[in-house]
């Protein structure tokens, strides 16, 4: 039997384009990590942590994260019920490396860029308190870095019919 160590993503999206954001960035970096790691993912949608209940559940799928990516492009503070969600599970993380990732913002919203400074600065304050890693991104901010081999998409030439 070989062993496979797991890797758990957290999605947390403010709606469905944000949610989509944060998925394919969690899609990305499994990528990279399978099939040398097992990776599950467990998605959020912002209006659900508003329900005590929901929220437990999440803060639990939270604590078990190595990463938790929370995605958004109409906020410039996050919503009450994430930030207790957040204060809720992050000191109680169970042991272990972790990051918190903060993609914000979209690409037709540059003007917001400092109002969503805002919203980081508190994330941030969040992360170092807890030991966590923390990465924020505003949408005209991602670029890919230079060790990292882009992926090809399903337009790339590579599955072209040219011969």
């Amino acid at each position: 039997m070989t062993f496979h160590p797991s890797f758990k993503f957290i999605l947390v999206y403010e709606d469905r384009p944000a949610g989509l954001r944060a998925k394919e960035m969690s899609d990305r970096l499994a990528t990279m990590l399978e099939p040398e790691c097992h990776v599950t993912t467990e998605a959020w949608n912002f209006a659900l942590l508003s329900d005590s209940l929901l929220r437990d559940v999440a803060a639990e799928d939270a604590r078990q994260a190595h990463m938790v990516i929370i995605s958004a492009h109409k906020i410039t503070a996050l919503p009450t019920h994430v930030k207790s969600w957040l204060e809720e599970w992050l000191p109680a993380r169970e042991g272990g490396k972790g990051a918190l990732v903060f993609l914000l913002g979209d690409k037709d919203q540059n003007e917001h860029i400092s109002e969503y400074a805002l919203a980081c600065d508190d994330l941030k304050n969040l992360t170092n308190v807890n030991a966590m890693d923390f990465f924020c991104s505003h949408h005209s901010q991602i670029t890919t870095p230079a060790n990292v081999i882009k992926m090809p998409s399903a337009k790339s030439e590579l599955f072209s019919d040219a011969v």
